[in-house]
């Protein structure tokens, strides 16, 4: 368990008690804008926290952390993922990008207008391998390939 400060210039964390940064040479002694981090394990693993501008703090909530894991009242909280719909992500998010970082883009559009059609009302962190190998199932059984729902024919 350890307070790390990070070096204002390069953004290497190093051990509290180094002067000079190992990455850039900086005196962390006389930086400002320096973070301050800690560093535990928790369950056999590597936690890193960002802390702030003050030692302190860092050292008193290093303390904290000790005490909550022997305490056995420490909980690994992790920031859920944001619930966003598959077909939103892509209409968003995925197709302008693919429009400029790729040359074949009006294809691969229609190839993300199938997945639209198949995986558009789940969450993107819902879908599974399960989903993925049903959907692959789905296309080798069908006789002609699943359409965008774009380019599906009106039918009345």
């Amino acid at each position: 368990m350890a307070v790390l400060v990070e070096c204002p210039r390069c953004r290497r964390r190093n051990s509290g008690s180094v002067v000079k940064c190992r990455g850039c040479g900086l005196n962390l002694r006389e930086a400002k804008h320096k973070n301050y981090w800690i560093e535990f394990y928790f369950k056999g693993r590597r936690v890193r926290e960002r802390i702030g501008p003050n030692r302190q703090l860092a050292e008193t909530v290093l303390a904290k952390r000790r005490v909550e894991i022997k305490e056995g009242k420490f909980l690994d909280k992790k920031k859920a993922p944001p619930k966003i719909k598959f077909k939103d992500f892509v209409e968003r998010k995925y197709i302008p990008w693919v429009k400029r970082h790729n040359k074949a883009a009006d294809r691969k559009i229609r190839l993300l207008r199938t997945l639209i059609a198949h995986f558009g009302d789940y969450y993107l962190a819902d879908i599974t391998n399960w989903h993925i190998e049903q959907y692959r199932h789905d296309r080798e059984n069908m006789r002609r390939p699943v359409l965008p729902s774009k380019t599906l024919p009106s039918i009345g």
